[in-house]
């Protein structure tokens, strides 16, 4: 099983590159706002959104299916994890998601996450089934590996339900989708990102007004630096290329200070590189305690946005 799985890891992630230029030649929806990227999770946003190349625990199928694992040396995670998170974008559009990991005997982390947004102007889940494992040692690192990890992501879309007049154009769409992702520790303190998202993947709409067609989700590539100096100060910096000519590149920033292992302040900023006038600031916060075998976090994030500020808030816990 454990070459079965490290086989299929390392063939996503190699045979993904081929794909990504093929994305790069298809039509957007005609509805702009499907299944955009408005950044999930209280401390991800915190941050920026600055987490590529973070163990994030559950949450990190949401971003690089590696940090699934808790990587030796890393944010302390136990084998079963658990995290909820809902936020308002515009302060309209809701966004709840929710997402578990498990780490298994072999090594091996399973992790499922669903996203659900919208109204019944158009509703959108998203379903994530993803793995990930340490599988290279790094010679100059004792103790510490590679680790690399994929998601397949289930796509589900319904527009047009709500009251209107005669000749609401209405429809659906499905698709799915793949993840894929490594960590590589350069030295005890730096560690490097790699985060490709959809890399493979479709998209068919079916409406009442342009019958059936098919498209591409814009892909992307994310490479992040993660420097901790000493256990309580976290700098991450990412750079995200997108792999559509139509679609911007974008810069996140963030830092993450722990307080007496039981609090956290945070700090991000993000930027779409082709525009002057698109810098995002965010702030947020959390707090963990102990309750009997359990560990439970709550964490807040506001993300400063060029139209409307938002707010994100997240429950988690660890056994």
């Amino acid at each position: 099983m454990r070459v079965t799985l490290t086989a299929v890891l390392c063939v996503a992630a190699v045979a993904g590159t081929g794909a990504f230029a093929m994305a790069g030649a298809q039509e957007l929806s005609d509805i702009p706002a499907a299944f955009v990227d408005v950044g999930l999770g209280a401390r991800p946003m915190g941050v920026g959104g600055a987490v590529a190349a973070a163990n994030l625990g559950p949450e990190s199928v949401f971003y690089n299916p590696a940090g699934l694992a808790p990587a030796t040396g890393a944010a302390e995670s136990g084998p079963t994890a658990f995290s909820v998170t809902h936020g308002e974008q515009m302060g309209l559009v809701p966004y709840t998601a929710a997402s578990a990991s498990h780490t298994l005997g072999s090594g091996i982390t399973l992790g499922a996450g669903i996203i659900h947004s919208g109204d019944d102007v158009l509703t959108e889940t998203t379903i994530l089934i993803g793995a990930a494992r340490e599988i290279i040692a790094t010679p100059w690192l004792a103790g510490r590996s590679v680790g690399l990890g994929v998601t397949a992501r289930g796509r589900r879309a319904s527009f047009g339900n709500n009251e209107s007049t005669d000749g609401q154009v209405t429809g659906s769409a499905s698709g799915f989708g793949v993840d894929a992702g490594a960590l590589v520790p350069l030295t005890e303190a730096v560690t490097l990102g790699l985060s490709g998202r959809d890399i493979f993947n479709s998209l068919t709409w079916d409406s009442s007004a342009s019958g059936s067609y098919s498209e591409n989700v814009p892909a992307g590539l994310t490479v992040g630096l993660r420097a901790v100096p000493h256990g309580h100060v976290a700098v991450e910096v990412d750079i995200e290329k997108s792999l559509r000519l139509d679609n911007p590149d974008r810069v996140f920033a963030g830092i993450e200070l722990s307080l007496w292992n039981v609090a956290d302040l945070r700090g991000g900023y993000r930027k779409v590189l082709t525009s002057a006038d698109s810098d995002e600031y965010t702030a947020g916060a959390g707090a963990s305690l102990d309750a009997g075998s359990m560990r439970l976090r709550v964490d807040v994030a506001y993300v400063f946005g060029q139209l409307e500020n938002t707010m994100r808030f997240s429950l988690g816990a660890e056994l």
